[in-house]
């Protein structure tokens, strides 16, 4: 009976510690950093079925496409690769509230990623698309404005989630500060 209390009161320590929840994430952050390359590669396989459908604008812009999976498969691998071994510094093992911080650092690189991709190929794309739509004759009438607006709305998701992450540290910060206020009992004199 003691070491089945014994083995739940270790196996409480480690949850209370946050090491489950950095853990849990960093295989996440793994996951993701080996699914976005694989994404890319099921693209660039779709994108390569479309070339017998195209002309030679459309072939030449269907390989800059593919140069731009390619780029998104390596950024991504490296980026979320990297992120993993920073998720473990987020959290401070002494704390109450240990959840909080890796959630928030997830949100936080998930928003980061998708603003950088959205604004770097999601504006080449649409610039490549446009000029397609030009060169071949077609009019591409009002998607010019997503040249223009693909960055702007890529840097407010990143400003969103980067806010988002930060009143989650914030919030995580006060309840952990008030905790140790009331645990801390000065001496009456």
């Amino acid at each position: 009976m003691d070491s089945i209390k014994d083995l739940l009161e270790q196996l409480l320590k480690y949850f209370d510690s946050g090491n489950v929840f950095c853990k849990s994430f960093k295989w996440l952050y793994w996951i993701i950093s080996v699914l976005v390359p694989i994404s890319c590669i099921v693209g660039i396989t779709e994108t390569l079925d479309t070339f017998k459908y195209l002309s030679g604008a459309g072939i030449f812009f269907g390989l800059l496409l593919i140069v731009i999976l390619l780029a998104i498969a390596f950024f991504g691998f490296l980026y979320w690769f990297r992120r993993a071994d920073d998720v473990e510094a987020t959290v401070d093992t002494k704390a109450r509230f240990v959840a909080l911080p890796p959630v928030s650092h997830f949100i936080r690189t998930l928003g980061e990623f998708a603003g950088i991709v959205g604004a770097s190929a999601g504006t080449l794309i649409a610039l490549f698309v446009n000029l397609e739509m030009t060169i071949e004759g077609y009019s591409s009438g009002g998607s010019w404005i997503a040249v223009i607006v693909t960055p702007i709305v890529s840097f407010v998701v990143i400003v969103l989630a980067r806010f988002i992450s930060e009143t989650i540290n914030a919030t995580a910060s006060i309840a952990n500060d008030v905790h140790s206020l009331a645990d801390f009992n000065p001496p009456l004199n």
